[in-house]
C-alpha cells in the first residue's frame, strides 16, 4: 500500500488557514476564536517536526497581554530564543484592571516587526501625559485597533494623542460606544486645536468606526453631536466603514460625522454595517431609523466622484432581532424609500451597490438573483450595478433567538403581504 504525502508547502497553507482573524472587536468576525486557534497551533507543534516551524510562527504572530507580569514572561522567552521575536506582528493589550507596559524600551528593541496594535479594556489605568504616547510610537504601527472604554470625557484627548503619535498609521478601527465620546463643543474645540499642532494621520487610508453597547443598553442613544472633532482624522481616506450594533442612530445627533463624510473627496469605498439589536419595534419617530440614517450618509457622498463601491451589510444579530420571520417585500419597502432610490441613482458611473443580507439557518438560502431582480425593479439603475450576497452568522448556542428564521417561507411571502403597523424597521 502506497502512502500519499503532501508537500510541506501545502501543509504550511493548511496550518495558516487555522489562524484566527477574530479578536472580539473587528467587524463581522465569526472565525475561530483566538484561544481555540492557539490550542490548534500548539497541537500542530506536537504532531510532527515538519510542522513545528510554521505552527510556531503562527503561535507568535499575535502577543496578547492580559496582565502586566505577562510582559516580563514574554521578554524572558524572546531573550532566550531571539528568533521568536521576528515572528511577532501584532500586540494586543487587553486588560480592564491594570496598565500593560508593552511599549517599554527593551520590548521595542526586541520586537522590530510589529505592525499592528490592539488596545482593549478600560483606559483609566494608562499613564497620563505624553510619555506613554512617545513610548508606543516607537513601534512602526500601520494598523491600530482601539476598543478602549471611556466613561470620562477628558480621557478622549489622550486617545487622539495616541492615534496621532503613529506617523505611518494607515488603518484605524475605533469603537465609540461609551458616554465618554459624547464630548461637548468646547472639548471638541480643544482636540481640534491639538490636531492643528500635532498633525492628523496624514497616511491614514482606512477608517472604521464602531458603535455598539453593552448588556441592557437596548434603547440607548449615544449622540455624536461633536464627534469626530474637526481635524481629528485625515480627509484623504479611501475606505470608510461605519458599524451600528444595538445603537439606534439619529441624523440630527451626528452633524459632525456627516460633515466629515462630506469632506472625504478621495473616498472610494463606503461600508455601512448594520447589526440592530431589534429589527422590529413599535412605530414612532425612530421607526425607520436605519433607513433614514443610511440615506443621510449617502446624501453626503453626492460630490464624491471617486466613489466606486457602497456596501450595506445587514448582519444576522446574536440577540433577539425580532420575534417572528419578516416579509422580504416589507423589508424592501422600508429600505428602498424614494429618498434612498434617488441618492443611489445619483452615485458615480460604474459605482457598485453591494447589499449583504442574512438568512436563517433553518431555511434554504434565498437566491441572490431574486434579491438583485427586486432591487433593480425598485431602483431602475442604469450605470450602477447591484450585487447581493446572502450569508450566515455564527449562532449563539445559549440564545434561543439566534436560530430563528430571518425571512418568511417563500411560499407564504408575496408582494401583497401587509405587516401590522407596529412592526417597523428600527
Amino acid at each position: 500500500m502506497v502512502t500519499a504525502t503532501l508537500p510541506n508547502e501545502v501543509w504550511d497553507d493548511v496550518i495558516d488557514y487555522c489562524r484566527s482573524r477574530s479578536t472580539g472587536f473587528f467587524f463581522g468576525t465569526s472565525e475561530t476564536p483566538l484561544g481555540l486557534s492557539y490550542d490548534v497551533f500548539r497541537t500542530c507543534c506536537l504532531t510532527c517536526r515538519a510542522w513545528v516551524p510554521r505552527s510556531r510562527r503562527n503561535l507568535y504572530t499575535i502577543l496578547r497581554f492580559r496582565r502586566a507580569f505577562q510582559v516580563d514572561t514574554c521578554f524572558a522567552t524572546i531573550t532566550a530564543h531571539p528568533f521568536l521575536a521576528d515572528y511577532v506582528r501584532v500586540i494586543w493589550a487587553d486588560s480592564q484592571e491594570e496598565y500593560i507596559p508593552f511599549a517599554r524600551t527593551d520590548m521595542v528593541l526586541k520586537l522590530r516587526n510589529v505592525q499592528s496594535l490592539m488596545l482593549d479594556g478600560d483606559w483609566k489605568p494608562y499613564p497620563p501625559n505624553h510619555r506613554y504616547h512617545e513610548l508606543a510610537a516607537r513601534y512602526p504601527i500601520t494598523h491600530l485597533t482601539l476598543g478602549a472604554q471611556f466613561q470620562v470625557k477628558e480621557l478622549v484627548a489622550d486617545l487622539f494623542r495616541l492615534i496621532w503619535a503613529f506617523d505611518s498609521l494607515q488603518n484605524l478601527h475605533l469603537d465609540v460606544d461609551t458616554e465618554g465620546y459624547n464630548i461637548t463643543g468646547a472639548e471638541s474645540f480643544k482636540i481640534s486645536a491639538l490636531a492643528e499642532r500635532r498633525g492628523r494621520c496624514r497616511a491614514l487610508k482606512v477608517l472604521e468606526l464602531g458603535v455598539g453597547g453593552g448588556p441592557g443598553s437596548d434603547d440607548r442613544l449615544v449622540p455624536w453631536t461633536n464627534f469626530p472633532p474637526r481635524l481629528a482624522f485625515s480627509t484623504a481616506i479611501v475606505e470608510l466603514s461605519l458599524q451600528w450594533s444595538n445603537w439606534r442612530p439619529r441624523s440630527n445627533d451626528s452633524q459632525a460625522l456627516l460633515g466629515y463624510i462630506a469632506c472625504l473627496g478621495s473616498l472610494q469605498k463606503l461600508t455601512l454595517d448594520v447589526n440592530p439589536r431589534r429589527y422590529r419595534t413599535t412605530a414612532g419617530e425612530d421607526g425607520q431609523a436605519f433607513s433614514t440614517w443610511i440615506t443621510s450618509i449617502l446624501a453626503q457622498t453626492r460630490a464624491h466622484a471617486t466613489l466606486r463601491r457602497v456596501r450595506i451589510r445587514f448582519w444576522r444579530p446574536q440577540t433577539d432581532w425580532f420575534s417572528q420571520p419578516i416579509s422580504r417585500y416589507v423589508f424592501l419597502e422600508r429600505l428602498v424609500t424614494p429618498a434612498f432610490g434617488e441618492l443611489v441613482r445619483e452615485l458615480p458611473a460604474h459605482c457598485q451597490l453591494a447589499i449583504e443580507l442574512p438568512y436563517g439557518p433553518d431555511l434554504v438560502a434565498d437566491s441572490p438573483e431574486w434579491w438583485e431582480k427586486e432591487l433593480q425593479a425598485r431602483l431602475s439603475l442604469r450605470e450602477t450595478t447591484i450585487m447581493v450576497r446572502l450569508h450566515h452568522r455564527t449562532p449563539v448556542k445559549w440564545n434561543v433567538f439566534a436560530s430563528r428564521p430571518i425571512w418568511m417561507p417563500m411560499d407564504q411571502d408575496d408582494p401583497s403581504y401587509q405587516e401590522r403597523e407596529e412592526w417597523l424597521i428600527d
